[in-house]
């Protein structure tokens, strides 16, 4: 599980945000998809669900509501890096 706002995932939601910039998704559709996939995924049909995507990591239990509302915070701060440097 999860337990922090800087964890080892950091940088993944980061490049998240930025690539989300970089498609073309406007700063609050990126948001909301983002806090949907967060809390989708973190109930139980959810991590079954992702549980069984080829190449995803493994998810075993839920992340805490702090680890919940950091990953898409981090994804943001992608988003509006992608932003300033496009």
């Amino acid at each position: 599980m999860n337990r922090h706002f800087f964890d080892e995932w950091l940088w993944l939601h980061v490049a998240v945000g930025f690539l989300g910039y970089s498609v073309g998704l406007s700063e609050i559709h990126y948001v909301l998809a983002h806090s949907a996939y967060e809390l989708l995924s973190n109930t139980e049909t959810g991590m079954n669900f992702v549980n069984k995507i080829p190449l995803w990591p493994n998810k075993p239990e839920i992340d805490s509501m702090e680890n919940i509302i950091a990953d898409p915070f981090w994804g943001w701060v992608g988003w509006r890096l992608g932003k300033y440097v496009g």
